[in-house]
């Protein structure tokens, strides 16, 4: 298609699909306000007052109906992200799903900010333990589900010591990544749609204690039908300004394609499309996994020059891998921060940093 083929030199404005709901509110959110990581961590966000009725640049997928299973697609995977905050105490975590052909697969992770822990666990699963409808938002495996709507959604997911239990709901507009929602990757076309404005409450069971948590969320979905012979690394990352733009940055290596992206969503649904100076060419700070023996970066300098933004990105704690069945298949799911300049202006995010590949 020829959107998918031009998508890195798009610039939409108005694009947007989500009814706004009220923003959460609270005793954690009036404790983080001392701290500017705490205070974007442990509130939703200022709503959007208008969304406006019709996207000002073709989308592809559409809300919510393509938030439901794709069956026969090849592969599909709904991802959430995000912060919590219990009083002091501050968390993130991951809750994925995933399907393929043969096998679906759970990646699950909560990282204590407070004490620098990690705790992580990939399950795989043969297809006739999952279940995922075609016609609503409910996937549901062993050691996970996802089901609702996009106002009252309810996510689990579960670790051998930990259980993640959420009530979500949108507060904002959708981000359809390059404007349109399709993505040219790995010689093929990927369908992506993110909501990075979604409110979670609900609790983190973590070692026996159980904690009463309210945060954000970011959700992300992608299907396709691509080959994964030709994928060499990847590194995605979700950033979640203080000023309340999101971006959702890409940054892709294949043997096909290359591709350095970055998609900018404002409150009031619009979002820009630039480009973005390869991530690769500034990462920083290599840790060296000691259970796969796989190297990945923990630091690196966002730079987008057509709006003036420059953001140093630091992932903290540094092990943040979630382990799989070979070392081949380490991936990297981070918590992070990010201090600079966006727009020309000082600028703090909280940032969820993915990485797969080869990084040696």
């Amino acid at each position: 298609m020829e959107y998918a083929k031009s998508w890195r030199r798009i610039t939409a404005s108005g694009v947007a699909a989500l009814i706004v709901l009220a923003p959460v509110r609270g005793s954690a959110a009036e404790e983080s306000s001392a701290d500017p990581f705490k205070r974007i961590a442990c509130t939703a966000g200022a709503a959007p007052t208008a969304v406006p009725a019709d996207p000002a640049f073709p989308t592809f997928p559409k809300l919510p109906g393509d938030l439901a299973a794709h069956p026969g697609i090849g592969w599909e995977g709904w991802y959430f992200v995000g912060h919590l905050c219990a009083g002091p105490h501050q968390f993130a975590y991951q809750v994925a799903f995933t399907v393929g052909k043969n096998t679906a697969e759970t990646n699950i992770a909560v990282t204590d900010l407070n004490t620098g822990a990690f705790h992580q666990k990939w399950s795989s699963f043969p297809l006739d333990q999952v279940s995922a409808s075609g016609s609503e938002i409910a996937v549901r495996m062993p050691t996970g589900s996802l089901t609702g709507t996009l106002d009252a959604l309810s996510l689990r997911g579960v670790l051998p010591n930990a259980d993640i239990d959420l009530g979500i709901r949108a507060t904002g507009p959708a981000l359809y990544f390059g404007g349109t929602g399709l993505i040219p990757l790995w010689g093929t076309t990927t369908y992506n749609i993110e909501l990075p404005y979604l409110a979670a409450a609900g609790t983190l069971t973590l070692d026996g204690k159980k904690y009463p948590v309210t945060g954000t969320a970011w959700m992300d979905h992608q299907y396709f039908a691509g080959d994964f012979s030709k994928f060499k690394k990847w590194t995605w990352m979700a950033v979640t300004l203080d000023n309340g733009d999101r971006i959702a940055l890409l940054d892709n290596y294949s043997t096909v394609d290359e591709d350095h992206a970055a998609t900018v969503l404002h409150p009031d649904g619009r979002i820009e499309v630039a480009e973005l100076v390869p991530l690769a060419e500034d990462a920083g700070a290599f840790w060296t996994s000691p259970v796969t023996g796989k190297r990945f970066p923990t630091q690196w300098v966002v730079r987008i020059p057509s709006i003036d933004t420059r953001l140093v990105v630091d992932a903290r704690p540094r092990a943040q891998e979630i382990v799989r069945t070979s070392a081949a298949s380490g991936v990297y799911e981070g918590a992070a921060t990010a201090t600079g300049t966006y727009r020309g202006r000082p600028a703090r995010a909280l940032v969820h940093v993915e990485m797969l590949g080869d990084w040696r």
